[in-house]
C-alpha cells in the first residue's frame, strides 16, 4: 500500500471528486483513514483543507459532501490551475485571492475544482503529461506561462481568466494587480527619509510570472529617478520564504544598503534575521519596505504596498462567468486593480 500523507491525500480525494468517484457525499472518516492507512487526525486535516478551499461542506452528524455535486460534463465547473501549494487557501498571496474566486463561484453556481502544476527550480512549468479537466473556463493563479496559454487556446475550447498577473497578448483576458505607482512612492518614501542606497531582494527576471518582473522593472525606474543604480544591492531570488535570509545575507556580503524593498513580505523575517545576525538592529539602520502586504508576525511595523486581493479574485472569477455566458460579447475585457503603498 502506497504511503499517504495529507497533501497526497487531498490530491487523490479532489481527483476522485473531478472524476465522479465521490458524486455527492465523501465516505466517513473512519473508512478513508483506514483506507489510506493513516490516524483519523490526518484525515480530518485533508478534509478540514478542502473545506477551507471551497470544495466540500460538512453537516454535524450527516458527513461530509461535495459543495456543488459534480455535473459530468462539467458545464458548471470552473478550473483553477495553480502551481506550488496544495493548500492555496493558506497560502500568504494567493489565499485571500482564493476566497475571492470561491465566493464569486459559489453564489453563481460555479464549482472550483484546483488542479496543480508542478515547476523546476527555475520556476519553469512541467507540463509534460499534463490534462486539463472538463470544466465551463478556467482561471490561471500566478501560472500565466505562453506556454499554458497556447494549451489553453489550442487544447481547451473554453474561456480562461488570468488572476493578478497581466498578460502580454490583447486577446487574453486578466484581472491583474497593478504595483507601479505604489512602487514609485515607496522609493520616493524611503529616499524622504534618507535611504539613498535601496536595495531589492525578489524575482529580477522571470520566464513565466510578468506581474513579479514589472515589479523589479518599477524599482529601476523609481531609483533612477534619483541615484545609479547599484548591481551589489540586488538579488535575485523566488519569492520564497526562505529565501528572504540568505537573499540579504548575500547583499550583506558585498554592501550595507539604507533600505530594501522586499518583493514578498513572506521573506522579511528572514530579511530581519540577516541583519540581526550581521549586528544590524531591526527596525533601525536599515530600512525595510514590503510588497505583498501580508501578514509576517514580526513584532514591528514596516512600510508596505497593499493590494485588495479578494477584490481581484472576485473580478477574475466575475469576469470569467461572464464570459461563459457570453462568449463572444466583445464588451467583456481586462481590468486592472491599483496597489497602495502603505506607511501603516
Amino acid at each position: 500500500m502506497p504511503e499517504y500523507k495529507q497533501g497526497k491525500i487531498v490530491e487523490e480525494l479532489l481527483r476522485r471528486i473531478r472524476e465522479g468517484v465521490y458524486e455527492e457525499k465523501l465516505p466517513l472518516s473512519q473508512e478513508l483513514a483506514e483506507e489510506f492507512n493513516v490516524n483519523f487526525k490526518t484525515i480530518n486535516k485533508a478534509l478540514n483543507q478542502l473545506v477551507a478551499d471551497g470544495i466540500l461542506f460538512r453537516k454535524k452528524g450527516c458527513g461530509t459532501f461535495i459543495r456543488t455535486p459534480v455535473n459530468i460534463d462539467g458545464a458548471r465547473m470552473v478550473e483553477v490551475l495553480f502551481e506550488g501549494y496544495a493548500t492555496v487557501s493558506s497560502h500568504p498571496f494567493w489565499g485571500e485571492i482564493w476566497s475571492g474566486v470561491v465566493k464569486t463561484l459559489s453564489e453563481n453556481g460555479y464549482r472550483p475544482v484546483l488542479s496543480m502544476l508542478e515547476t523546476d527550480s527555475e520556476g519553469i512549468l512541467n507540463l509534460n503529461g499534463f490534462t486539463f479537466c472538463e470544466s465551463a473556463g478556467k482561471l490561471l493563479l500566478g501560472v500565466s506561462e505562453k506556454r499554458l496559454i497556447k494549451l489553453l487556446q489550442t487544447e481547451t475550447g473554453v474561456p480562461f481568466v488570468s488572476v493578478a498577473d497581466p498578460v502580454d497578448e490583447p486577446s487574453v483576458l486578466s484581472v491583474s494587480i497593478d504595483d507601479g505607482m505604489a512602487i514609485h512612492e515607496a522609493i520616493d518614501y524611503l529616499i524622504a527619509r534618507g535611504a539613498e542606497r535601496i536595495g531589492f531582494i525578489g524575482v529580477t527576471c522571470s520566464y513565466t510570472n510578468s506581474r513579479l518582473a514589472n515589479r523589479f522593472q518599477h524599482y529601476l525606474d523609481a531609483v533612477q529617478r534619483y541615484h545609479q543604480i547599484d548591481p551589489d544591492l540586488i538579488e535575485n531570488v523566488r519569492l520564497l520564504a526562505e529565501n528572504g535570509y540568505s537573499a540579504m545575507k548575500s547583499i550583506l556580503s558585498r554592501s550595507i544598503p539604507d533600505a530594501v524593498l522586499v518583493s514578498g513580505d513572506h521573506m522579511i523575517p528572514g530579511v530581519a534575521r540577516a541583519l540581526e545576525e550581521a549586528g544590524i538592529p531591526v527596525p533601525g539602520k536599515v530600512m525595510i519596505c514590503g510588497c505583498d502586504g501580508v501578514r509576517t508576525g514580526l513584532p514591528f511595523s514596516y512600510p508596505t504596498i497593499r493590494s485588495d486581493r479578494q477584490l481581484c479574485g472576485e473580478k477574475a472569477a466575475e469576469l470569467l462567468i461572464r464570459k461563459i455566458v457570453n462568449p463572444s460579447d466583445r464588451r467583456i475585457v481586462s481590468s486592472c486593480i491599483p496597489s497602495v503603498f502603505s506607511v501603516e
